[in-house]
C-alpha cells in the first residue's frame, strides 16, 4: 500500500536521492510507531492541538525573525510577546491543568512536551526568554530538559549555527 509514506517517496524521486523503500504491515505497525501519541483518540487529538498552537506561535515568529529593518522588528516583536506568546502561555495552562505528572497531555512523555519543549529551547537558544517569567510553563520545560534521553541528546547534539 502506498498510504502516508508515498508523500516522502515521492519527494526522494523528484530530488533524485535514493532510498530504500521498505514497507510494512498493518500489524507490524504497532510495535514500530513511537509511543509519543496518547493512549487513545482524545489524547492523540489533544497531542495534535497542543502541536497546532505552536505551530501558530511559530508562523507568528517568522514575521519578526524575518524582518531586516530593525526598528520594524523590534516593534514586531513586541507585538509577538504581547499576543502570539501571552496566547500560547495560556493554552499551555489549559491543557497543564489536565494533563498528569507535569505533563501536557496524559501521563508520560508526548509529542506535545517535545514540541513545546523545542519550541522554548529555540526562543531562548535566540536570546528571547519570553517564556522565563511563567513558572508553570518553564516547569513543565525543565521536567521535558530532565527526561535522561532528551539530556543526554541535549549533551552531544551539535551547537546551533545562524
Amino acid at each position: 500500500a502506498r498510504g502516508r509514506g508515498e508523500l516522502i517517496r515521492m519527494i526522494f524521486a523528484v530530488a533524485g536521492e535514493e532510498f530504500e523503500d521498505e514497507r510494512i504491515t498493518q500489524e507490524e505497525w504497532p510495535a514500530l510507531k513511537p509511543r509519543l501519541f496518547g493512549c487513545n483518540p482524545w489524547e492523540e487529538l489533544l497531542i495534535d492541538e497542543a502541536v497546532e498552537s505552536v505551530n501558530d506561535s511559530i508562523a507568528a515568529a517568522v514575521k519578526w525573525f524575518l524582518e531586516k529593518d530593525e526598528e520594524e522588528k523590534e516593534k514586531l516583536k513586541k507585538e509577538y510577546a504581547e499576543t502570539a506568546v501571552v496566547k500560547l502561555v495560556e493554552y499551555l495552562r489549559l491543557r497543564m491543568k489536565d494533563g498528569k505528572n507535569g505533563y501536557i497531555v496524559g501521563d508520560k512523555l508526548s509529542l506535545a512536551d517535545l514540541t513545546v519543549f523545542n519550541f522554548i529551547d529555540l526562543m531562548k537558544s535566540t536570546g528571547n526568554a519570553w517564556f522565563d517569567d511563567h513558572d508553570d510553563v518553564m516547569r513543565h520545560y525543565e521536567l521535558v530538559k530532565s527526561n535522561p534521553k532528551i539530556a543526554k541528546w541535549l549533551e552531544i547534539r551539535p551547537p546551533q549555527t545562524q
